[in-house]
């Protein structure tokens, strides 16, 4: 069975927003990681990532900026803050990958979760595309949302 472990956080600064998530997360070492953050937080993205990489032992994070986000009881907006969660999963159960490259050939893949660019050409038929990629056809995920870079 997956485990998941989550947090999130406000504060004045990305370094206080990424402590508090790794404090609560705890030091894992293996897993997916996925991690959301604030507009207000993006020109720390590489940054944060870092952090987490450091603080969980987790390698693997995909995620994306939006003006605001959710997480358990609490909505962000407006202000800095970052939410974050870890699959506990082997590393053979997941596979990240960009959508420039494609999904490897040789992937076998039953579930997506996509997180895209708004801004890129023909979104919607990447999209679509990709849903034809994975056995269900499933997807879910989300598209990226900031005032300026996303």
């Amino acid at each position: 069975m997956t485990a998941f472990r989550y947090a999130h956080a406000g504060g004045a600064t990305w370094r206080e927003c990424a402590d508090a998530c790794i404090a609560r997360i705890g030091r894992i070492g293996a897993g997916l990681g996925f991690v959301y953050f604030t507009d207000r937080l993006v020109a720390h993205a590489e940054s944060i990532v870092e952090a987490l990489r450091a603080g969980t032992g987790v390698q693997d994070w995909v995620g994306t900026v939006g003006i605001g986000i959710l997480a358990t009881g609490t909505e962000y907006l407006d202000e800095p803050a970052i939410a974050a969660m870890v699959a506990e999963l082997p590393a053979n159960a997941y596979r990240v990958f960009s959508g420039r490259s494609g999904l490897p050939r040789d992937a076998d893949a039953y579930f997506g979760v996509v997180h895209a660019d708004p801004h890129t050409p023909d979104v919607a038929g990447l999209i679509t595309d990709m849903s034809t990629k994975v056995d269900s056809g499933f997807l879910v995920g989300g598209l990226s949302s900031a005032r300026e870079r996303t």
